[in-house]
């Protein structure tokens, strides 16, 4: 099973993406987000109960906290320009 880390995971991209990935079969997803332009919305807690996905709050700016998602994902993607981005 290939572990899959998609930043942005609460927002429109990254939730269809975990999706997806879901629905294909053979992933474990772990989404992050820093909810600054979201929420937890009913969506997302219903695709959190499934057993093949998880969530770590997250934001790309904080080093300490982009280091603690760890290196061992054998896919990640990352959406940086948001609405919300200030780059």
């Amino acid at each position: 099973m290939s572990r899959v880390l998609i930043t942005g995971g609460a927002g429109f991209i990254g939730f269809s993406l975990a999706h997806y990935l879901l629905e294909k079969g053979g992933y474990q997803i772990v989404l992050t987000d820093n909810f600054a332009r979201g929420r937890r919305d009913p969506d997302l807690e219903a695709l959190l109960k499934d057993k093949n996905v998880s969530f770590q709050p997250c934001d790309l700016t904080d080093r300490g906290q982009l280091e603690a998602l760890g290196k061992d994902f054998d896919l990640s993607t990352t959406w940086p320009r948001s609405s919300g981005s200030k780059m």
